[in-house]
């Protein structure tokens, strides 16, 4: 095995871990934050949260996920070739999760 044919390969595994990083957090986005500024007063009651509060919150995570979303198609772009966008789309991708992720538990 050539040393193409590992970095063949590992640009592969790059390009559909990233992918499915997105695929997850467009998911998330638009069946779940989406769909429930649709029905926020049932959302926040069952939070116990006011509607402004949870509208507040969906906001928030569909910012941060739309973040983290951005970050990864990005990084799909640099396994495809486009080499500019990689010091760009990790670091998006890296503070996106952990901001969406902190900010669920906070």
């Amino acid at each position: 095995m050539t040393r193409e044919d590992v970095m063949r390969s590992v640009n592969r595994g790059r390009l559909l871990f990233f992918a499915v990083l997105a695929v997850i957090l467009l998911l998330e986005l638009f069946f779940s934050n989406l769909g429930s500024l649709g029905r926020l007063e049932t959302v926040a009651a069952e939070l116990g949260l006011t509607p402004e509060a949870e509208r507040n919150r969906l906001l928030t995570l569909i910012v941060l996920g739309g973040i983290g979303a951005v970050g990864s198609l990005l990084c799909v772009a640099t396994s495809l070739g486009n080499r500019s966008l990689a010091k760009v789309g990790l670091p998006l991708t890296v503070l996106g999760f952990v901001a969406y992720g902190l900010y669920q538990i906070i």
